[in-house]
Formats: C-alpha cells, sequence, structure tokens
C-alpha cells in the first residue's frame, strides 16, 4: 500500500479492493477513477502455503481481501 502515494505509479484493482484502501489513513491521497472501458467478471484466488498458516500477517491480509469482497455477488 505504500508503494504508491507520493509517486507516479498506478494499479488496477476492483472497486471494493480500491475502495478499502482509499480508507486507510497513509501518507499521500489515492484517487479512484473509472477505467474508460468495460472490464469482464474474474475470479479472485489467494494461494498460500501451509507452513504461512500462522502467519498474523497473512491472517490480516486475508481478512481484508474477504471484507473487500463481501458485498460481491457470485
Amino acid at each position: 500500500m505504500h508503494a504508491l502515494p507520493g509517486t507516479q505509479l498506478l494499479t488496477v484493482l476492483p472497486a471494493q479492493i480500491t475502495e478499502g484502501f482509499c480508507r486507510i489513513p497513509l501518507a499521500g491521497p489515492l484517487k479512484m477513477l473509472e477505467l474508460p472501458f468495460k472490464v469482464p467478471s474474474f475470479y479472485v484466488n489467494l494461494h498460500r502455503h501451509v507452513r504461512s498458516d500462522e502467519s498474523t500477517a497473512l491472517k490480516w491480509f486475508c481478512a481484508q481481501i474477504l471484507t473487500s469482497l463481501s458485498d460481491l455477488q457470485a
């Protein structure tokens, strides 16, 4: 998350994930803009190794993804 503020970098993310990042106070503001073209639906997958099951950071990351995507309908 800290790679973008203060740079000229950009990323393309689903709106639900972007909205979550925009609520987190960062060193600089993030902008959320609509793409100028339609994007087909897609699946979001998270693959991890069993050794990471107890990782606090990974548990937090997974919770953030689930929260961001919880409003989506399949």
